[in-house]
């Protein structure tokens, strides 16, 4: 080969070598978005390849391909998912595989057993946990009954208290977060409680044979058996069974029911059936007795008695089947019962001179020294009761004394209530109290004027008629404030000078016991100062704010405007907005220390 060929050959290899590097190298690479999750997993991977790339070929390891830039995938099998990418420009291409890239977790599946299925309320239901585990272990449980109870224990138990069909629902979560749930509808069946119970036609006769239907009364939307006990060594498991007595006696029925589910109750009615002669009776809480003192009377008579009529010889009767009688007078009384039951079985018994009764005797007391304003106080007490032998005193601070004629000391200032209970021979009892018999407190002075405020010279009259003593108030003396003073029970004084004026009156009672009272500022005397006022504004728009501006004399302490509409205000300068139209009056009354004057300007706003 010529030079001059070899040189062109070599000049064109550059070329093609240097056109084939202008091409950047092409490098596949990715990202996911997640790369571990329970099943369902979803992913959205993300293209990280570099170079002049114009095709992508992924294996997303779910038996599934993709050609686009940036796919999503949706795992449901667990295990580790291997993917693979495979870009290309269109002359170089590059692959990329990451094995067990992602990994799906394996979800648990709930399950769970109950101790049982039916029961009768109340019904204790336990359950356990069954679920299979997944890829971790489970490490929450969150359980609903179906009866708005809940539980988040592995094995927990919940008792149904009503009857019904129940749904439970078990939610389990592992340590992955993997959750799965089990409801099993209607799998608790809890049969309602039920009631034994039951009546008859007839429960009692004077003489046998006697046939008696017995009638269930329990209540059940399930099938019943039933197992009576008839209390005569017989028995039934009919609803409504007849049964015939053929000997007197008192007898005691039962019924055990139970229904389709289990459930069971009995019921046992004590002497139910009788079939015997009635026979009247009767006793008492007492047989002697005290006037007006309550006494029990209890009815005693067999076959069940429906009607019964006391005579209890003092000229009252009563139809109740236990009565409680008092007697007004002392004496000694026969006390007579009929009583009838509905076989008509009927009998009467009478009891001469069966109670007696004894007179009570008569509470009654006094005392001296029964007021004070000091304490300690010591009270005399005297019996002046009738026909007592003993004697009880409560004297109303929680001392007592059994003496007949006992005296107490008092060591708090209060109000006492004192009450004396006496027996008699008989042991009959009275009682009576004194309300506030004892009464130990302070006087309290108290002051009024007929005007506290007005012009001076301002003339008050004082009067303490109201103040407060357990003995009378022989003295008083008052001090007006202004160097002043007055020893009437009810003085007049003339403040001649404008100011505010403390008001002191002392009281002092027979037994010695004073009290002071001050009345600050009671009394105010002023100079009428003279009004006047202006505004910012006197014709003006609806809701527009107005400020009124005092220009009374400067003595004036006290402030009342009325703006005409019904409106009105304290301060010195308000400011006031009118919610109607039209003219309005305006008029303020200025005081000094309640010495007032006033300015009325007809007709000064417009609105």
């Amino acid at each position: 080969m010529k030079p001059i060929q070899r040189l062109a050959l070599a000049i064109l290899w550059l070329l093609v070598m240097s056109g084939t590097n202008a091409y950047a190298q092409v490098h596949a690479d990715f990202t996911a978005d997640k790369t571990s999750s329970c099943s369902p997993l979803l992913v959205r991977f993300t293209d990280q390849s570099t170079g002049n790339i114009t095709s992508w070929k992924w294996s997303l390891g779910n038996g599934n391909v993709s050609t686009q830039k940036n796919p999503g995938a949706i795992y449901l099998t667990p295990g580790y998912k291997t993917i693979t990418l495979i870009v290309s420009d269109g002359v170089t291409s590059d692959t990329i595989t990451k094995t067990n890239y992602l990994q799906v977790f394996k979800n648990p599946e709930a399950n769970f057993v109950t101790s049982a299925v039916t029961g009768c309320a109340p019904a204790e239901i336990c359950f356990l946990d069954s679920t299979v585990v997944g890829d971790a272990p489970i490490s929450s449980w969150i359980w609903d009954f179906g009866d708005g109870h809940s539980s988040t224990a592995p094995q927990p138990c919940n008792t149904y208290s009503q009857g019904g069909s129940y749904s439970v629902t078990l939610i389990t979560r592992d340590l992955n977060g993997c959750e799965s749930q089990k409801t099993l509808s209607n799998v608790i069946n809890i049969s309602s409680e039920i009631n034994a119970d039951f009546t008859s036609n007839i429960q009692s006769a004077c003489n046998p044979p006697l046939s008696v239907q017995f009638t269930n009364l329990t209540q059940s939307s399930l099938p019943i058996s039933y197992q009576w006990n008839f209390g005569n060594a017989t028995s039934a498991s009919t609803a409504n069974p007849l049964v015939s007595y053929s000997s007197a006696g008192v007898y005691d029925v039962s019924l055990i029911i139970r229904n389709s589910m289990g459930c069971r109750d009995t019921i046992l009615k004590p002497g139910f059936i009788a079939i015997e002669d009635l026979v009247t009776n009767f006793t008492s809480d007492v047989t002697n007795g005290c006037v007006g003192a309550p006494i029990q009377f209890t009815d005693l008579s067999t076959s069940n008695p429906n009607i019964w009529h006391w005579d209890f010889g003092d000229g009252t009767t009563d139809t109740v089947e236990n009565p409680l009688h008092s007697y007004a007078a002392a004496g000694t009384y026969t006390v007579s019962l009929f009583s009838a039951n509905s076989s008509s079985c009927a009998d009467s018994v009478t009891y001469t001179s069966y109670i007696t009764v004894s007179p009570s005797p008569i509470a009654n007391f006094g005392g001296s020294n029964l007021l004070s304003c000091n304490v300690p106080l010591t009270v005399q007490f005297h019996d002046s009761s009738l026909n007592a032998v003993s004697w009880f005193w409560s004297f109303g601070d929680s001392a007592t004394s059994t003496l007949q004629n006992p005296s107490h000391t008092y060591t708090s200032l209060d109000t006492f209530d004192v009450t004396l209970t006496v027996m008699n021979v008989d042991s009959c009892v009275s009682s009576f109290t004194i309300p506030g018999m004892v009464k130990i407190a302070a006087p309290e002075a108290i002051i009024h004027a007929d005007t506290t405020r007005g012009c001076s010279p301002l003339l008050v009259n004082f009067t303490s008629d109201s103040s407060i003593s357990n003995s009378p108030v022989v003295g008083w003396f008052w001090d007006f404030g202004d160097g002043q003073i007055s020893t009437q029970q009810n003085p007049s004084h003339v403040f001649t000078q404008d100011s505010v004026y403390d008001i002191t009156l002392i009281i002092f009672n027979a037994e010695g016991c004073t009290d002071t009272v001050v009345r600050n500022s009671y009394i105010r005397a002023g100079s009428k100062p003279t009004g006047e006022f202006t505004s910012t504004d006197t014709s003006i728009c609806l809701y527009s704010p107005i400020v009124f501006s005092d220009l009374s004399s400067n003595n004036a302490n006290e402030w009342f405007w009325d703006f005409g509409d019904g409106g009105t205000a304290l301060d010195q300068d308000p400011t006031y907005s009118y919610s109607d139209t039209g003219y309005f009056d305006v008029r303020l009354i200025v005081g000094h220390n309640g010495c007032r004057d006033t300015i009325i300007k007809q007709d000064y706003v417009y609105i």
